[in-house]
């Protein structure tokens, strides 16, 4: 073992060990004139083990790639691939496939998967950026993250027996579920007949007036209010006035999300960089009592994400080291595991403004916007040339 390798084994807070993958792109050509569709299939090379650390600092790296321009942080090398079909293919190539996958044959995998973890992935490290901004904290970007991966279906991926998926959220499944006849309506008839609204219990303010005619034509689609007949706000709205639980987490969540549809902004499509609503989005009426449901809402569900992807590492003892150590078992839990060590506090993943690669750095420190010196002396020449183009 060599002593660069051997110096960053004892430092790391963990290690894993794989191998890469053979990669294999099929193409489909099913009817004659129409655009052919590719199969991905890929086969973990025994002949090509390969060799991971968490070091404090770089995040998790390629030991044997230590020294090279490129090779620190994986999870940078991940997210910066940005849905390019064949730039998966060479990660894996290089750094093996992200599950566990067969020794003796090929499994397919969905591409259109790939780019769900992707999408995933990087919204979880967007919002722990975004929770630990303390100086210029964008809350309406940090609920829409929030949105994003508590009520996206989420990706699978079946290989062999063995079905891997991204956190669920049990709430999340109820407001997709038929509510209506899963949850007894409880809201006080004599009170709308007396006064035209609902008092309800809510965690947010304590108590809060709703119009029985909003709640009426919200559920029943009277009004012509954009976004009152929107699914998603149906349910939340119908929860919010009638779902009675002990869970504290989970009505603070469903009080929450109401107030964010019915004061601020009805969602129409929620996507990991962008949320369209049906009208102006009323940032103005963003009272405090928002910043702290939002801020508790966003932590709930980053604690959930990483909880649920690192599920099956376990500790375990090292005999030969005489140390603790982890047993990890595939890329992508590693590179969640990374999150889970990563002091974000102190630390955070920047985006590099020259690649675009996310990189780890202190966050005290405003100037380095570059992932190394490549990017840096890359981006200093590009700036070079553009200033002596505008010169002739």
């Amino acid at each position: 073992m060599g002593e660069l390798k051997k110096e960053i084994i004892e430092r790391a807070a963990f290690i894993f060990d794989s191998y890469k993958a053979d990669v294999r792109i099929d193409t489909i050509s099913r009817t004659p004139g129409q655009p052919s569709s590719f199969e991905l299939k890929v086969n973990a090379d025994e002949n090509n083990p390969i060799k991971f650390a968490y070091q404090y600092g770089d995040g998790l790296v390629s030991i044997e790639k230590k020294n090279t321009r490129r090779a620190s942080n994986i999870l940078g090398e991940f997210l910066k691939i940005n849905n390019d079909f064949y730039k998966y293919c060479d990660f894996f190539s290089n750094y093996g496939f992200l599950l566990n996958i067969p020794t003796d044959r090929f499994a397919k995998i969905d591409p259109l998967q790939l780019v769900k973890i992707s999408n995933r992935l990087k919204s979880v490290v967007d919002l722990v950026n975004e929770v630990n901004n303390y100086t210029s904290t964008d809350y309406r970007k940090m609920m829409e993250l929030s949105l994003y991966l508590f009520l996206d279906e989420g990706w699978t991926i079946q290989i062999d027996k063995e079905k891997s998926q991204s956190s669920k959220y049990k709430l999340a499944e109820l407001i997709y579920e038929d509510v209506f006849n899963k949850i007894i309506e409880t809201v006080e008839k004599q009170e709308e007949i007396n006064k035209g609204y609902f008092t309800i219990e809510d965690t947010l303010l304590d108590s809060y007036k709703l119009s029985a005619k909003d709640y009426h034509e919200i559920l029943d689609g009277y009004s012509t209010k954009p976004g009152f007949d929107d699914y998603r706000f149906k349910a939340i709205t119908y929860l919010y006035a009638n779902f009675k639980t002990n869970d504290l987490k989970s009505r603070e969540i469903i009080d929450l999300l109401f107030h964010y549809y019915y004061e601020l902004g009805i969602p129409s499509k929620i996507e990991n960089d962008h949320v369209t609503y049906y009208s102006r989005f009323k940032s103005d009426k963003m009272e405090n009592y928002f910043i702290d449901g939002i801020y508790d809402f966003a932590k709930f569900v980053i604690k959930n994400e990483i909880d649920s992807s690192i599920s099956k590492i376990h500790p375990v003892y090292n005999e030969e080291e005489m140390r603790p150590d982890w047993r990890v078992d595939s890329l992508l839990s590693a590179m969640y595991f990374s999150l889970f060590y990563l002091d974000s506090k102190k630390e955070m993943l920047r985006r590099c403004e020259h690649c675009n690669r996310y990189f780890v750095v202190k966050r005290s420190s405003s100037t380095k916007i570059y992932c190394d010196s490549y990017c840096r002396n890359n981006a200093q020449q590009a700036k070079h040339r553009i200033k002596l183009k505008s010169l002739k």
